[in-house]
């Protein structure tokens, strides 16, 4: 759970199913002192809540307003006593025609597509600038006066499909978005003022990625490469790794034998000053004298070698 040094007894986590994310840290950034950075998985379609836990070492000055913004935008907010007790803001809340609405917050991803119909505009690309972020703030303030809501819906449209180029030199996969709208109970908006300014003493931030992206930021360690079965301990194989072996070695022997008869094959060994010939159709061998035989001259009747050029 994501702790700051300076209020260690508030507690901040992203919960999906009932259950707290996995957090991760980036030994190389650098946080101010009143921030916390955290990596989480963000997994398509899953829905999210914000939990924050006052515990008893927390030094409560006033009552506090917390408010949740996804990629920058704003989203939803409370405000509360701190007490030692856990709260959670699990959607935004819209006031629209006297009813009251309730949208869970969702992971969606974002598909990249290598498109030219799909151009890379400026509005998406600060869009995209903004993208992958989770972040809580905590600010001091003293309610005043419970006040009249007002007609309020939020604007967070999926980005769906974009252009491959838009997210090239960025780690994003998935982008904060909203749920269909449900009726819920009614809620109210309070005044307050600010003490110590409209500044948060407290602000936590959370990376959301997918998994792959988490590995290639180093976050979180990369899924070793399996060590070949032939370079494996034989006493460590399983049954079905050891076949698997077997038949490798299997299939590289015959791979081996075929390729030694081609080449027998193609060999035409001289043994003596002659040429075998193997290329019979019935194996049999005829040995054929590499040097052409000289006969012997042959005279007419004036005494003159004629050559039989038959």
């Amino acid at each position: 759970m994501a702790v700051l040094t300076l209020q260690p007894g508030l507690k901040v986590e992203i919960h999906v199913n009932g259950q707290a994310l996995n957090e991760w840290i980036d030994d190389e950034e650098d946080c101010p002192p009143n921030t916390v950075i955290k990596y989480v998985e963000a997994t398509s379609g899953a829905k999210f809540e914000v939990h924050f836990t006052y515990c008893r070492e927390f030094l409560a000055k006033h009552e506090v307003v917390t408010r949740v913004y996804l990629d920058n935008k704003y989203a939803d907010g409370s405000v509360h006593t701190p007490r030692s007790d856990a709260h959670h803001i699990g959607g935004a809340r819209e006031f629209i025609n006297g009813k009251h609405y309730m949208r869970d917050f969702r992971f969606s991803r974002i598909n990249a597509v290598d498109n030219d119909t799909h151009h890379l505009t400026k509005n998406l690309k600060k869009t995209l600038d903004r993208v992958g972020t989770i972040r809580v703030d905590f600010v001091w303030v003293i309610r005043k006066a419970t006040i009249q809501i007002s007609e309020s819906t939020l604007s967070i449209s999926e980005l769906g499909t974009v252009p491959e180029k838009a997210l090239k030199g960025k780690t994003i996969s998935h982008q904060a978005s909203l749920g269909e709208r449900k009726p819920t109970g009614s809620f109210s908006t309070v005044d307050v003022d600010y003490p110590e300014g409209n500044e948060p003493f407290a602000s936590y931030s959370f990376y959301y990625r997918s998994k792959a992206s988490l590995k290639s930021l180093l976050i979180i360690p990369r899924s070793p490469s399996p060590v070949p079965l032939e370079d494996r301990d034989v006493d460590s194989l399983t049954l079905e790794e050891s076949r698997e072996l077997l038949r490798r070695q299997q299939n590289q022997m015959n791979a081996a034998n075929k390729i030694k008869k081609e080449r027998i094959k193609r060999e035409r060994p001289v043994e003596n000053g002659h040429v075998i010939n193997s290329d019979n159709d019935d194996d049999e061998i005829s040995i054929v004298s590499a040097k052409r035989r000289r006969l012997a001259p042959t005279l007419n009747e004036d005494g003159v070698e004629v050559v039989d050029l038959t």
